[in-house]
């Protein structure tokens, strides 16, 4: 609320304000300052640590005692004429906003009052903006989209809602605060907005209550044909959605368009027609107009060209011509963008004619960044460009040539430009290579310019927990990699803050646990966002009940570990299921501390449905288990029937009743004399290549190869581990389970099928229901890998879903 009444009293002075983000890197800052030679500079307690050394010799500290007292001296109503020496004017100054400079050399740009005033007027005919209308102030007041909104709700006395930072980076959080604030214009990049529209989807009650009657979407390309799963969610009552390209240089928008479904269909970077007050000309190289359909650069004339860039005298000339289809000699200003006219009136933007780029909503000149990484000692050569290596994903990448004889450190450059330029304009990588490629004639050859690898550190500790491991995944599916360490730095593997609010949105998703952007920001790994959340403590994740996700509200699934007791490996099943139902593992006693282990499998079923029905009272209770663990699900599903409760759902993973060996694990039994040798064989890994006996330094390397959890195990836990790997096998050689009354779900693996003898045939004497299979394309020992657990997970969703409604009667009941 304090920045909207500053720049109020800022612009009722007769002053123009200039943005300063207080997170820019204090370099930037300086520069601006110095840049701009502000007469004075507003600023708070709290803000003013950034801007100690600041060139600004008058400062107004607003929330200072004294200048809370000064301020009881003055008028409480607006400035009069008679109050100035010299009238306000409606062509004086009433911002300045920096964007990137292709020299190098960030540059001021100087926007008057009728600027903004006209623009609104000019729009008006087209949107019919009023009184009634609450806008949301979504966007960091340096970025000039904020003009738009700011000014949208306020001169049409409308109501302005200020988005907090953390809240506009959530957008779940975001989604309601539209719809308890009963917002109606809401401005969004289309990145952003693509994440509401999932955000929507995942929430339809949410998104009905909303009121929103029109979306403009600005800063950056539409792609029209995500919309098309938006507007059939909305196909009755649909808010207007309107595409408006614009430039800082004439005040934020230029050209608008109307959408609707039958557009999104197979149109793509049409930006419209210019705004009623402004001229588009597509023009050649000598300022010749060009006929429809041929590219050409767009320039723009009118009412909302500003003033030129602030004590720039030679790059406004530059960019601000005269315009040659104006006999009063207006100007018209040069914008760079390449774009065409379509048949139907329309323009069709289609690339630039320079390097610009935009970048999440930013405009963007890579030369500035060049320039910036060349004054690194150890930099000979750099190029800047933006790639978009997965959808909806741009990412600056830098390319260096050292120095002679030097070894540059990528993160050490990352670092030097993060001090000197915004964390939007920090490269997401750095390529280091010998020499830039160029083509025949000379020129850089940008094709040629490798994808940066965006891969794991691969160092540091194994997960610990299985929160760690989902988090790891978690991270590797938004970043596009194939996998992350639990201590990598998400920022340092390529990620922004676009990619940043997906990774949230997943871990709400996926965890159930809503996690602020700057938690992010300050522990950007798996290791210590699993701290921030409060599940970073390995010491319980060996006991009996393994806490997978806690939230929902229906009866949770417990999933059985399978013979080596830890049941981390079900932690992949968290992202296939709806945040309705909470996830346990069931883990072997003797794991989280030394105690006696089980003499039976009825034993150990009567204890495990204890330590169930210390969760859940009373059921429907829902069991899964992976082999071994398939068993022992039965096991405790009869158990738990004995005692009169309902067994909602049973589901095997590729596990049979056998007596003469392990449950659906052909292994040899432990050799009691060499365990590691065992263990590592049941892990697929051929043991007899090593000398024997194993040590523990070699199975801990062999273990941290495979990607296994028990890699960051210490010896008397893996120990442990062993042991009840030995009881287990011998538990199941001499057991045969009873009769379950009801259906069971089973789960095989088809392309170990061909060598078994062990059939669903198997399970008939032991369960009174019906028997579903489906067959995975997977081996037994990799049934809980992500890809198999991926088809597991689609086959117990969809299950769930038929039960569902069950599960609830009883569970209100």
């Amino acid at each position: 609320l304090e920045l909207v009444v500053a720049i109020l009293g800022v612009l009722k002075a007769g002053a123009a304000y200039l943005p300063i983000d207080p997170d820019y890197p204090p370099a930037r800052i300086e520069f601006m300052l110095t840049d701009a030679q502000p007469t004075l500079l507003l600023t708070t307690t709290q803000t003013q640590t950034n801007l100690l050394d600041s060139t600004v010799a008058t400062q107004l500290v607003i929330d200072d005692p004294d200048t809370l007292t000064l301020l009881t001296g003055y008028p409480d109503t607006d400035p009069t004429t008679t109050d100035r020496t010299t009238p306000l004017l409606p062509q004086h100054p009433a911002y300045v906003i920096y964007t990137s400079g292709s020299t190098g050399t960030p540059k001021a740009v100087l926007i008057t009052h009728y600027n903004v005033v006209r623009l609104f007027g000019a729009t008006q005919q087209l949107f019919n903006f009023n009184a009634d209308d609450v806008w949301a102030l979504f966007h960091s007041y340096a970025f000039d989209f904020s003009v738009w909104e700011m000014w949208g709700a306020l001169l049409h006395g409308g109501r302005l809602i200020v988005v907090p930072y953390e809240l506009s980076r959530s957008p779940q959080q975001f989604l309601q605060l539209l719809a308890q604030q009963s917002v109606t214009v809401l401005n969004q990049t289309p990145s952003a907005f693509y994440q509401l529209m999932q955000t929507e989807a995942d929430n339809p009650t949410l998104g009905q209550s909303l009121v929103v009657r029109t979306v403009i979407f600005g800063g950056e390309t539409l792609m029209p044909t995500r919309l098309n799963d938006w507007y059939q969610r909305h196909s009755d009552h649909a808010p207007s959605l309107v595409n408006m390209y614009g430039i800082t240089e004439t005040t934020v928008h230029v050209t608008h368009r109307m959408l609707n479904h039958h557009a999104t269909v197979k149109t793509t970077s049409v930006i419209g027609t210019g705004l009623p007050d402004l001229r588009t000309y597509v023009l050649d190289g000598g300022l010749q107009v060009v006929p429809v359909g041929v590219v050409g650069e767009l320039y723009v004339a009118g009412a909302g060209l500003a003033r030129g860039y602030l004590h720039r005298p030679g790059l406004t000339a530059g960019r601000f011509v005269a315009c040659p289809f104006d006999s009063s000699g207006g100007r018209m200003y040069r914008t760079g963008d390449l774009v065409r006219w379509r048949p139907d009136g329309n323009l069709e933007f289609v690339g630039r004619a320079d390097d610009q780029v935009k970048v999440r909503g930013f405009r963007i000149e890579p030369g500035e960044i060049e320039t910036i990484l060349t004054e690194h000692p150890q930099v000979a050569q750099a190029v800047v460009i933006a790639r978009q290596d997965q959808p909806d994903d741009t990412r600056l990448v830098a390319y260096v040539v050292p120095a002679a004889d030097v070894t540059l450190r990528p993160e050490s450059l990352r670092e030097f430009a993060r001090g000197r330029v915004p964390e939007y304009m920090v490269p997401s990588a750095v390529v280091v290579l010998d020499a830039l490629p160029v083509t025949p004639n000379g020129k850089l050859d940008r094709a040629a310019l490798p994808a940066p690898e965006f891969g794991s550190a691969g160092g540091g500790r194994a997960p610990r927990t299985p929160q760690e491991q989902i988090l790891c995944e978690l991270f590797a599916e938004v970043l596009g990699l194939p996998g992350v360490g639990v201590e990598d730095d998400f920022f340092a593997l390529g990620g922004h803050s676009l990619l940043a609010t997906r990774l949230i949105a997943h871990i709400r998703a996926t965890v159930g646990v809503e996690l602020g952007l700057r938690a992010l920001f300050e522990n950007p790994t798996p290791a210590g966002v699993a701290a921030r959340l409060g599940v970073a403590d390995p010491g319980g994740s060996f006991d009996v009940i393994l806490p997978l996700r806690v939230q929902g509200h229906l009866s949770p699934l417990f999933c059985v570990h399978p013979a080596g007791g830890i049941s981390w490996c079900y932690c992949g099943l968290i992202k296939h299921l709806d945040l309705d139902y909470p996830i346990y593992g069931v883990q072997a006693r003797s794991l989280a501390r030394p105690e006696p282990r089980p003499t039976s499998i009825k034993q150990m079923a009567a204890d495990y449905a204890d330590q169930i029905r210390r969760v859940q009272l009373v059921g429907p209770y829902c069991l899964l288990g992976w082999s071994f663990g398939g068993v022992v699900a039965h096991a405790v599903a009869t158990e738990l029937q004995q005692r009169g409760e309902h067994v909602g759902l049973l589901m095997i993973l590729d596990a049979y009743p056998a007596c003469e060996q392990p449950a659906g694990e052909d292994t040899p039994e432990p050799d009691r004399k060499d365990p590691l040798t065992t263990l590592l064989n049941i892990m697929d890994y051929d043991a007899s290549t090593l000398d024997e006996p194993v040590t523990f330094t070699q199975a801990i390397e062999i273990l941290r190869d495979q990607d296994s959890v028990l890699a960051s195990l210490d010896e008397d836990r893996l120990t442990a581990i062993i042991q009840i790997l030995a009881n287990n096998y011998h538990l199941a050689r001499k057991f045969t389970p009873d009769r379950f009354e009801g259906d069971l779900l089973l789960i095989t693996a088809a392309l170990d099928q061909p060598e078994s003898e062990q059939t669903a045939d198997a399970w008939r004497p032991y369960v009174t229901g019906e028997i579903e299979t489906h067959a995975i394309d997977t081996q037994h020992t990799h049934m809980t890998q992500p890809g198999p657990l991926t088809q597991i997970g689609s086959i117990l969703a969809a299950k769930l879903q038929k039960i569902r409604q069950l599960l609830i009667f009883h569970r209100e009941r």
